[in-house]
C-alpha cells in the first residue's frame, strides 16, 4: 500500500532500471511491440503504449533520489552509480502495467524492478 501525503492507496506503480546497450528510441519500439503481442495473447485489444509505460529515458541522479525521497526506496550507494544514466522506465500510472508484462520487461533488459507501492 502506498503512503503519500496523509491517505493512502492500494493501488501500485513500478520502475525499471534497464540494463541495455540499446537506445530508449530501440527500448520503445520494443515495448510497443511486446504491447501488441501481449494484446492478441490476452484479448485485451484496448490498450495502448501510453495507457501502459511512460517514455524510457536515461535515469538522472534526480530519478534516483526521486525513488528515495518519495516512495521510501533507499538503494544502495552502489546501485545509484550503477543506476546513473541506464535507461529508467516508469509505469503510465498505478496498475497501468499488466502483471505478465513485468516479467517480460524484466527478462528482456534484465532489469531491476522497484515497486513504487
Amino acid at each position: 500500500m502506498k503512503h503519500r501525503q496523509g491517505f493512502v492507496s492500494n493501488s501500485s506503480s513500478e520502475a525499471f532500471i534497464l540494463r541495455t546497450n540499446k537506445s530508449t528510441e530501440q527500448v520503445k519500439e520494443e515495448l510497443q511491440g511486446l504491447i501488441a503481442w501481449y494484446q492478441i495473447a490476452s484479448g485485451d485489444l484496448d490498450m495502448s503504449y501510453e495507457e501502459v509505460f511512460q517514455d524510457p529515458r536515461l535515469a538522472t541522479l534526480g530519478d534516483l533520489n526521486y525513488l528515495e525521497e518519495n516512495w521510501d526506496y533507499k538503494p544502495y550507494a552502489t546501485d545509484k552509480n550503477e543506476w546513473l544514466m541506464k535507461i529508467i522506465l516508469y509505469s503510465a500510472g498505478d496498475n497501468s502495467i499488466p502483471w505478465g508484462m513485468i516479467g517480460l520487461v524484466e527478462d528482456a533488459y534484465n532489469a531491476d524492478r522497484i515497486h513504487l507501492g
